[in-house]
């Protein structure tokens, strides 16, 4: 019986494991969005975005696409007080993975500092990729969980 249990379980890791290859693609996209957003690049960050959310908030008008992509000034338009009061996004933890069909996601904290000091908080995403891709979309909490994107997709719940 105990067999059986350890068995079980061991099955329902592996189902919900990713592999190499996709672990290592998603800490890379993982990693360039964070440097996007942090340089202040709105159209590389808007990149990273899963499309449905670009597509509402595109349908919400230039200033609203602006304001959500375009967070942070770019480096060099930045003063120094500026980047002193800018909280910077840091290193990316997965915390959780899922897979239903063709979807994969994963349940990002992505850890948050103010002027080079751990702030104690964390951004929550989640990252989809799709059966025969290797990009992965990213969505932030408060998006993945709005009619931004498509409930049939969401495969994490509140």
């Amino acid at each position: 019986m105990k067999t059986l249990y350890l068995f079980s379980i061991l099955l329902v890791l592996a189902a919900c494991s990713m592999s190499t290859e996709q672990e290592m693609e998603l800490n890379h996209s993982l990693n360039n969005m964070i440097q996007a957003r942090n340089d202040g690049d709105g159209l590389s960050y808007l990149n990273f975005t899963h499309p449905s959310i670009v597509k509402y908030y595109k349908s919400k008008g230039d200033s609203a696409l602006i304001k959500k992509f375009q967070e942070v000034e770019k480096g060099n338009s930045r003063s120094y007080e500026d980047d002193q009061e800018m909280v910077y996004w840091g290193t990316g933890y997965v915390k959780e993975v899922k897979s239903k069909d063709s979807i994969l996601q994963a349940r990002i904290e992505i850890k948050l500092y103010q002027d080079h000091v751990d702030i104690d908080s964390t951004a929550v995403f989640y990252a989809t990729s799709y059966s025969g891709e290797t990009d992965w979309l990213f969505a932030q909490d408060l998006d993945y969980f709005s009619k931004a994107f498509p409930v049939n997709q969401r495969l994490f719940s509140k």
